[in-house]
């Protein structure tokens, strides 16, 4: 740009113009695919927004570029002003989740109020976890639906995420909502089997649920096992020896203390009967 202008002088030729003005289409280019990698994109934008500019108030550009370089002008301001809002919303996540760690979950709910507000559409790739940890807060202050709503949200942006599944079912335990509790964790369940803390959550429900008498219809076993084995997932299940144990110890002797001893000793049994029991395998 710059040997452009030198060889110009005062007053350029229609063929320096144009020169100039291909000369600064490509810095524009350029910039562009430079932010599109860069880790700071706050600060490409801004570039990009600066060369804009200049070529604005360069008079030797080719007047048919300057309407171009307008729109060109307002896209980059609005690009600015969604990458300024979203670097507002990654800090005050980041405070908040500072506030979290130290247990002070009311200043957290408040960092987090704030990154929503900046980014109220979730854009962020990340924001997910805005909504995670908010419920979080919410749980450990006892506030149920405020909680739930945030696992909700969370289960909405990262559906396959067992975390935002498990957040429901802790909502639901603070709420009293115990059948919903249980089928959250085993959706959680159903995205990764091995976690222990959903294992113990399913463990925990499930017995206040056979305690409590909760959502189950008493059937001859012969009828149970051929409704249950049309389920394919349920099938497997009931190939365990010690599931067989439970339903012979259930159905024959009324006696659900086999159940009860397995769910407290055995924790890797706890969703299979779990999943038995909300597909009312159990008969309890």
């Amino acid at each position: 740009i710059r040997c452009c202008h030198e060889r110009m002088g005062g007053a350029g030729k229609g063929e320096d113009l144009s020169t100039l003005t291909r000369v600064y289409r490509k810095k524009i280019r350029i910039l562009e695919l430079s932010a599109k990698d860069s880790k700071d994109e706050r600060k490409g934008v801004e570039q990009i927004l600066s060369a804009v500019e200049d070529a604005l108030l360069d008079r030797h550009v080719e007047a048919n570029m300057k309407e171009e370089l307008t729109q060109k002008k307002e896209e980059t301001l609005r690009k600015l002003e969604w990458v300024r809002r979203m670097d507002d919303a990654k800090e005050e996540t980041a405070n908040g989740d500072r506030m979290f760690q130290e247990g002070n979950f009311a200043a957290a709910i408040q960092f987090y109020n704030k990154a929503e507000a900046a980014d109220s559409k979730a854009e962020r790739a990340d924001a997910y976890l805005l909504y995670s940890n908010r419920s979080a807060c919410f749980i450990e202050m006892k506030r149920g639906r405020q909680a739930l709503a945030d696992a909700e949200r969370c289960v909405e942006l990262k559906p396959d995420w067992h975390t935002a599944h498990m957040l429901k079912g802790r909502a639901h335990e603070v709420l009293g909502e115990d059948w919903k509790m249980l089928e959250s964790c085993l959706r959680a369940y159903e995205l990764k089997e091995e976690d222990k803390n959903n294992l113990a959550m399913l463990r925990d429900c499930l017995v206040k649920l056979v305690c409590e008498g909760g959502r189950q219809r008493q059937a001859p076993l012969p009828e149970l096992m051929e409704r249950l084995r049309e389920d394919e997932e349920v099938k497997k299940i009931l190939r365990d020896p010690k599931v067989l144990a439970i339903l012979q110890a259930i159905h024959e002797r009324k006696d659900a203390s086999l159940l009860i001893a397995t769910l407290q000793s055995d924790l890797a049994m706890c969703g299979k009967l779990a999943k038995l029991y909300h597909a009312g395998g159990l008969g309890i």
